[in-house]
């Protein structure tokens, strides 16, 4: 029996890639040791991972940061460069100018207060769709 197509892509809903692993917790004032996802911070500190910046992005493309926690969302920095809160007070920052070429090897840093869980953290890649129908494409 043959397989059946794959559905079409919508180039409106965004590609996730989740944050998994590995991370590490830095309680402060102890040194790194590994965590994992979902994580909740029994004082404050620091959980960090590294990343890439994804490759093949296209021009248009736009980049979030989703990071799904309680109570509150945590301040997060990327190499060091704050992210700003997200202005429709959701779960996401964007952070596609802070990421550089592709392949450049990313630091970020969630800081935690006591009590907090992080349940998952991942990059939304939102990719140029085609234009609407009232949108003209100049060449």
């Amino acid at each position: 029996m043959p397989t059946p197509p794959a559905p079409p892509v919508d180039p409106r809903k965004p590609h996730r890639i989740r944050l998994r692993g590995p991370w590490e917790w830095a309680a402060r004032g102890e040194p790194a040791a590994p965590a994992r996802l979902p994580f909740q911070a029994a004082g404050p500190g620091v959980l960090r991972r590294f990343f890439n910046t994804p490759t093949g992005l296209e021009d248009g493309t736009t980049v979030r940061l989703s990071v799904a926690a309680e109570p509150a969302v945590p301040p997060a920095s990327l190499d060091d460069a704050p992210l700003p809160a997200p202005p429709d007070g959701g779960a996401g920052a964007a952070i596609t100018p802070l990421l550089g070429a592709a392949g450049s090897r990313r630091r970020l840093d969630l800081t935690l207060s006591a009590g907090t869980s992080v349940e998952e953290v991942a990059l939304e890649l939102h990719l140029p769709g085609p234009p609407d129908a009232g949108q003209t494409v100049a060449s």
